[in-house]
């Protein structure tokens, strides 16, 4: 007499084929959305409030920045820039910006070693940071803004 049960040694596409389809094309396809949506409501999406820090390989191709649909230029004149134009190079803040202009108004920058010397807050390690986004005009030299 055969033996009617299946035999230990099928292997398992045989036995999924056998079985019944418990869910339609559909029905498997709305199951799979749902699993799909909910592992990705386990990875919470979160984004960063820490200003974005500029790395010195990547100087070279930051030569314009795009702020209020404007153009902003670098490097930027140290005896023209505004204070929120100072205030866009890493390293200067408010108060820097403004220790800044009023250096320029007492005398205008030659250099822009004079930042070091003349800018409190201004150190070496602040001014190699600052370097790659400044210039001294030589014409701003001459006209005192």
């Amino acid at each position: 007499m055969p033996n009617s049960a299946p035999s230990k040694k099928s292997n398992w596409k045989e036995r999924f084929q056998t079985l019944p389809l418990l869910f339609t094309p559909f029905e498997r396809m709305l199951i799979l959305t749902a699993a799909v949506v909910l592992l990705a409501a386990t990875f919470p999406i979160t984004r960063s409030t820490a200003p974005a820090t500029i790395r010195q390989n990547e100087l070279p191709s930051l030569r314009s920045l795009v702020v209020a649909d404007s153009i902003v230029h670098f490097p930027l004149d140290v005896n023209h820039a505004s204070r929120e134009l100072l205030e866009l190079v890493p390293g200067i803040g408010k108060v820097t910006a403004q220790r800044i202009i009023q250096a320029r108004r007492a005398k205008p920058f030659r250099t822009l070693e004079e930042l070091d010397e003349r800018v409190n807050g201004i150190g070496p390690v602040t001014f190699e940071r600052i370097r790659p986004f400044l210039t001294v005009d030589s014409d701003s030299i001459l006209h005192k803004p």
